[in-house]
């Protein structure tokens, strides 16, 4: 009986075993009919700028002057003054804080002016102490100004400009954004250029002091760019056409926007 079951368990192993080299076999057989699958390799991204315009001329906007002459400051109002600088030989840039707070000088907020020969005028107000200076711009021989900044609200930033006439101080003009001034083109006219946002909007503009008249242009709307940068080393404007694309070239001259390609006018 012993002898039986040892016989019956090999026939049962050698048949498990038949049955897993016929499943191999089949197996096998199977794989080699199927055709192998083509995987085709990505075709690189290849930004194409050779369609992007080389030229863009320009074509500005004008506006007036503001001419809003600054509020003259009660002496007897001012409670402490937190910092004076001597801007030139006639103009100061003070930061006050007042004796009491009133509905003109509301709580939480210190006070810029432009101190003129002992009168204080109001120029901005600022959550805490401001971090922006008053620079004194000179235009040409005839024509200064002077430039400053103020935050108006979250990641909101306006550049003011205000000449002095008379000993009476004008805001000629407020534009959108922290601005910087340069002569980018080399013709002795001073730019102002403008950047504004996190995907940046940036804008020229020019003082025509003859006309009494702030000329700007909207590179962004010019070109139809989302974003428009000012490298202020290279002094060229950095644009960029379509998202994930390298960023163009462009410098300002002869009233239009020229592509640079390879350090030389195109």
């Amino acid at each position: 009986m012993g002898n039986f079951q040892v016989v019956y368990q090999k026939y049962l192993m050698l048949v498990l075993i038949l049955q897993l080299l016929l499943i191999t076999a089949c197996s096998i057989h199977q794989n080699d009919d199927l055709e192998p699958i083509a995987v085709e390799p990505l075709a690189p991204v290849v930004q194409n700028t050779a369609s992007i315009s080389n030229s863009f001329p320009i074509s500005f906007t004008s506006q007036s002057f503001v001419n809003r002459a600054l509020c003259l400051v009660d002496t007897s109002q001012i409670g402490s003054i937190l910092l004076s600088t001597e801007i030139d030989d006639v103009v100061s840039y003070v930061i006050i804080t007042p004796i009491e707070f009133t509905d003109e000088f509301p709580e939480g907020y210190t006070y810029t002016c432009i101190l003129i020969n002992g009168s204080y005028f109001l120029l901005s107000k600022s959550l805490g102490i401001p971090s922006y200076d008053l620079n004194r711009i000179l235009f040409s021989v005839n024509n200064s100004i002077y430039m400053t900044n103020e935050i108006r609200g979250a990641n909101y930033i306006a550049t003011i400009f205000v000449e002095i006439r008379e000993e009476i101080p004008y805001i000629i003009a407020e534009i959108d954004g922290l601005a910087e001034v340069y002569d980018i083109d080399d013709n002795g006219t001073i730019e102002i250029i403008s950047t504004i946002g996190t995907l940046s909007r940036c804008s020229v503009y020019f003082i025509d002091f003859s006309n009494e008249l702030v000329n700007w242009v909207n590179l962004n709307d010019l070109m139809d760019a989302p974003f428009v940068g000012f490298n202020n080393i290279s002094r060229a404007f950095e644009v960029g056409f379509e998202p994930n694309q390298s960023l163009v070239e462009y410098t300002y001259y002869n009233g239009s926007m020229q592509k640079l390609i390879k350090n030389e006018w195109s």
